[in-house]
C-alpha cells in the first residue's frame, strides 16, 4: 500500500492522494495487522476483532485508488497502447479487493474443510494475484526507467537515449499478461473433486 500510494499515480497516471485518508488507511492496516499477528499467537480468539480493522484499512486504500482513477493526468504521448503495466495493476487491485472481502468472512466462519480451502484461495488471491502481480506491473515501468538511466550515463549524459516507453518488449509483456490472466481464471481441478469424507 505504501508503494502503491507512490507508484500508482505514476502508472495510471493520476494525481497524488493528499490529506488524512492515506494516514487513516495506514493506521487501520497496521493496527489490524499487528492485532491479527498477536491474536494468532494467543490462540486466535481475538482474530474476529482485528480482521475488520485490517480490511477497513485496505478498503480506505482502495477508495483512494478509486479517487486516483477519477483524477487522471495526461499520459506520455509516446506511451504504447494498450498499457500492459496498467492492466497488471488493475488486475492486481481486483484480486486485492476479493481477498479483502474474504478475510473478515474467514475470521468469523467456524473452522471446517470448506474454510480451509477458502483460506488457500484467500492466500493465493493476496500473495499471487495481488502482491506478485503488482510487482510485475510496477517492474514494467521501473525496469525501463532503470535501463534508460544506465544508457544516459553510458553516453556521459551528452546524448539522450531513445524513449524509455519504447524499451519494453511488447510481445513478451503481452505473453506475461495473458498467461497471468489465464492462470488467475483457471479453475483448479482439485477444488471440484470430492474428498471422500462426509
Amino acid at each position: 500500500m505504501g508503494v502503491g500510494y507512490r507508484l500508482l499515480p505514476m502508472i495510471l497516471p493520476a494525481a497524488m492522494p493528499r490529506g488524512a485518508w492515506p494516514y487513516v488507511a495506514t493506521l487501520l492496516t497496521q493496527v489490524g495487522a499487528w492485532g491479527l499477528f498477536l491474536a494468532f499467537l494467543a490462540g486466535g480468539g481475538w482474530v474476529p476483532a482485528f480482521a475488520p480493522i485490517a480490511a477497513g484499512g485496505v478498503g480506505v486504500f482502495l477508495g483512494q485508488v478509486a479517487w486516483m482513477a477519477r483524477h487522471r493526468r495526461p499520459a506520455p504521448t509516446d506511451m504504447p497502447r494498450p498499457d500492459l503495466s496498467l492492466a497488471h495493476a488493475i488486475q492486481a487491485l481486483g484480486y486485492l479487493a476479493l481477498s479483502t472481502a474474504m478475510g473478515p468472512y474467514l475470521a468469523f466462519a467456524p473452522p471446517s474443510e470448506t474454510t480451509l480451502r477458502l483460506a488457500m484461495v484467500y492466500g493465493t488471491l493476496a500473495l499471487v494475484g495481488f502482491l506478485s502481480q503488482m510487482v510485475v506491473g510496477v517492474a514494467g515501468r521501473l525496469l525501463p526507467l532503470y535501463g534508460w538511466l544506465l544508457g544516459f550515463a553510458a553516453r556521459r549524459y551528452e546524448e539522450t537515449p531513445p524513449s524509455l516507453h519504447r524499451a519494453p518488449a511488447r510481445t513478451l509483456q503481452a505473453l506475461v499478461l495473458g498467461l497471468w490472466t489465464l492462470g488467475g481464471c483457471r479453475r483448479s481441478p482439485q477444488a471440484s473433486q470430492p474428498t471422500g469424507r462426509r
